[in-house]
């Protein structure tokens, strides 16, 4: 028993040493706990040091920045006042140099002016005093000219007269022989004074037709014509023709033009005749008298434009440059009748009156004269 005693005092002597070795070396731990702790302890207290001696000088840089950035602000304020007075000059300064330039304008236009206007004065002034040579140099030569019309249409009058005169002797002493001597002279002898009676003849209507023809483009007094009118009376007037030949005349309805009615006259009845005379053989004549309206001209001007077609013989191109000419012939007397006269009368009335006259042919096919008359 006392044995068991003994060894529960072993053991617990032995837990007793046990704790008493534990608690040593909890002290010992927590001596070593002490002793880091007080280490953190010194070194969180050196780094709160630390980062109160940053706080410190952050905040001695934010004053800084603080004052820099008022001077910053004081400096963009004034750069800004600067930059607006910069500004406001550079405004004036435009301004100004724009005045200049307009005053320079003005004075270069005023000068250009200036110079443009004694220009114009000084070629205004010689203008007129050409104009003034030219004018006394025209009125000079209209009275000659004038004059000079006068002693033409007096020189062919008398001419005429004159010429005629021995023509209708001629014609006279013809018929007298034809009568005296009828039964007594061969043929030939009859067919030479035959000859010479239609020579006479045609002497005395070409002698009539050129004194017609120097009278044309006088006539200074227009009317207003109407074309339909006028027709009517041409046709009355060339009935027989148009009976002989068995021709077609037709016409719309046509405008009323201002004129000379015996010029215009002259004109449609000479191309009408033309287009009768010149048929086709065993072709009955057909003649087309229309209008159109028409502009000519660098003025734009305004022309009645007035076509004659027909279905007749035509026209060959090598001809063209004669059909216009007095006494110009491109067929023989035995074929077609005339002097060669019409269409020379035709262009120089069409001409008096403003107009031109022209034609387009086709051989075998027909012609197509075209004439205008200002509206």
């Amino acid at each position: 028993m006392l044995k068991n005693k003994n060894k529960s005092l072993a053991n617990q002597e032995n837990e007793i040493k046990e704790l008493i070795s534990l608690s040593e070396l909890q002290k010992k731990k927590y001596s070593d706990k002490l002793i880091i702790e007080s280490e953190l302890e010194q070194r969180i207290l050196k780094q709160v040091d630390s980062l109160k001696n940053k706080q410190e000088k952050i905040a001695q840089s934010n004053s800084e920045i603080e004052k820099q950035n008022v001077i910053l602000v004081q400096q963009r304020e004034d750069i800004l006042d600067k930059e607006l007075k910069a500004k406001e000059i550079n405004e004036k300064l435009n301004t100004q140099r724009t005045i200049n330039y307009l005053l320079l304008a003005l004075v270069l236009f005023a000068v250009i002016l200036v110079w443009v206007i004694l220009r114009n004065y000084y070629g205004t002034k010689r203008l007129n005093t050409v104009l003034k040579e030219k004018n006394n140099t025209i009125y000079s030569q209209s009275f000659t000219l004038a004059s000079k019309n006068k002693e033409l249409e007096e020189f062919a009058y008398i001419t005429s007269h004159d010429l005629k005169e021995p023509l209708a002797t001629i014609s006279g002493l013809i018929a007298l022989l034809k009568d005296d001597y009828k039964g007594k002279l061969d043929d030939d002898a009859m067919m030479s004074m035959e000859f010479i009676d239609k020579s006479s003849e045609r002497m005395r209507t070409q002698i009539d037709d050129l004194l017609e023809y120097s009278k044309l483009g006088k006539s200074k007094e227009k009317t207003e014509i109407d074309c339909n009118d006028l027709l009517g009376e041409i046709t009355l007037d060339i009935a027989n023709a148009i009976t002989r030949f068995n021709a077609k005349v037709t016409y719309g309805d046509l405008p009323t033009v201002l004129g000379s009615k015996v010029e215009l006259r002259g004109v449609f009845q000479n191309l009408i005749n033309n287009a009768i005379k010149f048929k086709k053989a065993d072709v009955d004549p057909e003649v087309v008298i229309s209008f159109k309206t028409v502009i000519y001209g660098p003025q734009n001007k305004n022309f009645w434009q007035f076509e004659v077609a027909d279905n007749g013989i035509g026209i060959s191109q090598k001809h063209k440059s004669k059909v216009f000419s007095i006494f110009q012939r491109l067929h023989s007397r035995e074929e077609y009748e005339g002097t060669g006269i019409g269409l020379s009368f035709c262009k120089k009335i069409v001409e008096s009156l403003g107009g031109q006259i022209w034609f387009e042919s086709e051989v075998h096919k027909g012609t197509t004269f075209f004439f205008t008359i200002p509206k």
